[in-house]
């Protein structure tokens, strides 16, 4: 069962010595990437060298879960990818050009090879990659097309080249798209990941902009370049003074409820259930996750 989504690294499926580097990354995903990261020639080489790799990661990452970006399915590359990849159970595809019709193909492949292969259904989840005008207009139908769908990624640089406009590192351009993105993902329960910061050396760049896509609601980022795993990785843990100040909030709202207490007040400021779901939320992610490990 995969764990947290925070920081989803990209890697090349045809460079099997960065693929056997997966294990040491502390990114908690990787995206063994057969499309765009994939010249045409080797696409072949890819799904190969992918193919090959594949059942040693998912044996050797630990909670590290390990997904493969396959080629559209609009076109044969998606269904050779499919077919060749799906068999090996890995922990989800990544769906390019998300619409509708192919979530639901892909479903469909999915059971159809965990069927005949007498595998568990639904092993292998869906995420999305919501890229397209059409895909980001009819979000809700493309994220409800199979029970297998757990997360979302927002396409930013083939979205704005869909849309016409031009991509800055400010990405002041996508905020409206993002938070469009970001809703629709939480009204379905599922992982809003945010589009990659290809600027690889501005760490700086890359801390705004992961703040700003957490602030929106976003619950985790792709990456492209290891370099970004840590700094990333950082904006979407709480820190020990966030943990420790809403674990107050949840043990004082928790006193009031035993004198029938619905809102308290706290540090000056009034505390109802929202705030302390959100608090415990806070709590969860970081002392659940340290008593695991």
């Amino acid at each position: 069962m995969r764990g947290k989504r925070r920081t989803m690294l990209f890697v090349p499926g045809d460079k099997e010595r960065m693929i056997s580097k997966i294990p040491g990354f502390e990114s908690d995903g990787i995206f063994l990437d057969l499309e765009d990261a994939v010249s045409m020639d080797n696409k072949e080489l890819a799904r190969d060298i992918t193919g090959k790799m594949l059942p040693a990661l998912l044996s050797n990452c630990g909670k590290k879960e390990i997904v493969v970006r396959i080629n559209p399915l609009t076109c044969e590359l998606g269904y050779k990818d499919v077919l060749s990849i799906a068999p090996l159970c890995p922990d989800a595809i990544l769906l390019p050009k998300a619409s509708k019709e192919t979530v639901k193909t892909l479903g469909m492949m999915l059971d159809a090879v965990e069927r005949d292969r007498g595998l568990g259904l639904n092993g292998t989840e869906i995420i999305t990659l919501i890229e397209t005008a059409d895909g980001l207009l009819n979000i809700r139908e493309v994220l409800s097309a199979s029970d297998r769908v757990t997360g979302a990624l927002f396409g930013a640089e083939d979205l704005t080249y869909d849309l016409g406009i031009s991509r800055t590192k400010e990405g002041a351009e996508i905020e409206t798209y993002r938070r469009l993105f970001v809703m629709a993902c939480k009204a379905r329960g599922i992982d809003a990941l945010d589009t990659p910061f290809t600027a690889i050396s501005d760490l700086e760049g890359l801390i705004r902009d992961a703040f700003s896509a957490k602030t929106l609601g976003m619950t985790g980022k792709a990456l492209i370049h290891p370099s970004h795993i840590s700094s990333v990785n950082a904006v979407f843990t709480p820190n020990k003074e966030e943990a420790e100040r809403a674990k107050r909030i949840v043990d004082a709202f928790e006193e009031g409820l035993k004198e029938h207490k619905g809102a308290i007040q706290f540090e000056g400021a009034m505390l109802d259930a929202p705030i302390v779901n959100r608090a415990r939320r806070t709590v969860m992610q970081y002392y659940g996750e340290e008593h695991k490990e």
